[in-house]
Order: structure tokens, then C-alpha cells, then sequence
């Protein structure tokens, strides 16, 4: 391609370009499959920008886990805007007041997670007794939390190591075609994943 060398990280446009990113489909993938096998089947997501590739594929792996388990989702359980606690917690405040609510949540940025965390706290909403949750990003307080996250961490000074070395390569000349690096995260189970609550309303009823 035209113009200075150029690798991306995580994100990728329709560019031809170097990328380095994460496995995050299959990441997200994971997270919702431990929602399933601890018995949810009401399970939401709340993403950032539509338009941006890691909201797809962490949308994706979503839905692959729900697909592989015969769980058709509600689509009003989809939230994309924006990564911001600000639309963390207003998308959890629109999912509670679903009928039926889920009762577990995918997060899909610490971002979001913060405001998630603000709104439940505000709502006087217990987690994970009254609603399960999972999310992306390898941030320390994921584990002081009460409870603690569980989460997909994604290594990200393992793909700024490999993009700087792609990068350098560009600069010393090679023409090689692009190359696509993917890198796996791993799933850190802390105490945010519990059964489903049981009894004729959903967690979101003694929180409205």
C-alpha cells in the first residue's frame, strides 16, 4: 500500500495491511458459553460502535455460543452504542426494563462494565445473585471488585510486541504481503457467574 508502513492492532479496516488482534469471537464465545452452562438462557450483550470490527466479532461469538446451545436471543437483548460508561448504564437500565429481563449480561469493554457496575449499584441490584456477569479486558480491578469479574483477557503487550516487530519489518523494506497475526486472550473465572435466579419475576423486578 501507499504511503508510510502501517500495522493495526486489534481493530481492522478493510485496508491490506499488517494486523495484529486478538481471538475475539471465540473469546466472547467462551464468556457467554459459561453463562449457559451455569443455566442461563436470558442472556444480553452491551457493545460499543457497531461499525467497529471488535463490536462484531464479540457480537458474534455471542450469538455462535447461544446458536450452539439451541438458545434463540431476544434481539432487544442486543445494546450497541457506544464504548462509555455512560451507555453502560443506560443499555443496563433499557434490558431491566424488559419482560422478560435477562438474567446475565456480556460487557463487552471495561468501559462499559464500569457504568454496568454504577447502574446495578444505584438500582440496588445484586450481582451475581440477581444477574450474572461477564466481560472483555484485562483490567486489574476486574479482581477487587465484589464480586470479582470474569473476564477475557486479551495480552496486549503480546500484540504491541508483535506489531512493533511487523512494523520494523516494513520499515527496513520488506514488501512481503500482509501478514494477519491472531493471538489468543484467556478466560479469568472469578465470582461474577452464578445459577440463574429462581421464582416468577426476573432479577430486574425488585430493581426498577
Amino acid at each position: 500500500p501507499e504511503g508510510p508502513p502501517l500495522v493495526e492492532m486489534n481493530r481492522r479496516s478493510s485496508r491490506r495491511v499488517d494486523w495484529v488482534g486478538y481471538d475475539e469471537d471465540e473469546g466472547a464465545r467462551t464468556l457467554a458459553g459459561l453463562l449457559v452452562g451455569a443455566g442461563h438462557h436470558d442472556i444480553a450483550f452491551i457493545g460499543g460502535q457497531p461499525s467497529f470490527s471488535t463490536t462484531r466479532r464479540r457480537l458474534e461469538g455471542y450469538r455462535r455460543a447461544l446458536a450452539e446451545a439451541g438458545v434463540e436471543p431476544d434481539p432487544r437483548w442486543v445494546q450497541l452504542r457506544a464504548y462509555s460508561p455512560d451507555w453502560g448504564s443506560e443499555a443496563l437500565g433499557r434490558l431491566l426494563a424488559l419482560r422478560p429481563a435477562p438474567t446475565a449480561v456480556c460487557a463487552s469493554s471495561s468501559e462499559l462494565v464500569l457504568g454496568l457496575l454504577t447502574e446495578a449499584r444505584r438500582r440496588g441490584l445484586r450481582l451475581p445473585s440477581e444477574l450474572s456477569l461477564v466481560a472483555f479486558g484485562k483490567t486489574d480491578w476486574y479482581a477487587v471488585t465484589d464480586p470479582g469479574i470474569t473476564t477475557y483477557e486479551q495480552p496486549i503487550e503480546q500484540v504491541a510486541h508483535i506489531a512493533v516487530q511487523l512494523l520494523a519489518d516494513r520499515m527496513a523494506g520488506s514488501t512481503a504481503d500482509p501478514t494477519t497475526v491472531l493471538v489468543e486472550g484467556r478466560v479469568v473465572e472469578r465470582d461474577s457467574v452464578a445459577a440463574p435466579p429462581t421464582g416468577p419475576e426476573p432479577p430486574c423486578g425488585a430493581a426498577i
